[in-house]
């Protein structure tokens, strides 16, 4: 049984040699191209990326300061122009109000809408230091006055609270 199977396997072998010098014959008797094989001509290089999709420490044009010429070195550093003061001289103390504090709110239906924006405005000019939701509202509140200082004292338990059964963060 083992001789028959390696001799059918010796004629599968020879089918195959002879498909295969018949199809080499056929290829170069027509001179058809290799498709098969490495390609003829080389590919060409992959273009770039752009300057806008490279990250940002690889690109070309990431310091847009101006820069003095190579090897001429850094100019002098400008003067300061900020002397030595005592700690009690009166013009530390003056700060100038750019923008100033919202209306007191008193819960008339025509003034909402200025409060509210005095305070939008308020918050972007003063951004360092509403930096949580929580400071604007206790910011909001604290100019609350009369019947619209009565409806926050019941309604703060509401704003301060947050429910465990779902995936909000607290709300203010």
């Amino acid at each position: 049984m083992a001789e028959l199977k390696l001799q059918h396997l010796e004629e599968k072998r020879e089918e195959l040699e002879e498909e295969q010098r018949a199809y080499d014959t056929h290829i170069s008797y027509h001179h058809l191209p290799n498709k098969g094989k490495a390609p003829d001509v080389p590919q060409p290089p992959t273009p770039p990326i752009p300057n806008v999709r490279r990250p940002l420490a690889e690109r070309g044009d990431r310091w847009s300061i101006p820069r003095p010429p190579p090897g001429q070195g850094r100019p002098d550093p400008v003067p300061n122009p900020v002397g030595l003061a005592p700690n009690d001289t009166a013009f530390l103390e003056v700060k100038p109000i750019m923008v100033k504090p919202p209306s007191p709110y008193e819960g008339k239906h025509d003034d909402i809408e200025c409060f509210v924006s005095d305070c939008l405005s308020y918050f972007e000019v003063f951004t360092p230091y509403f930096t949580f939701p929580s400071l604007m509202t206790t910011f909001a509140a604290s100019y609350l006055k009369g019947v619209a200082k009565d409806w926050w004292v019941y309604q703060r338990a509401d704003f301060w609270e947050s429910s465990d059964w779902t995936n909000e963060p607290a709300r203010f």
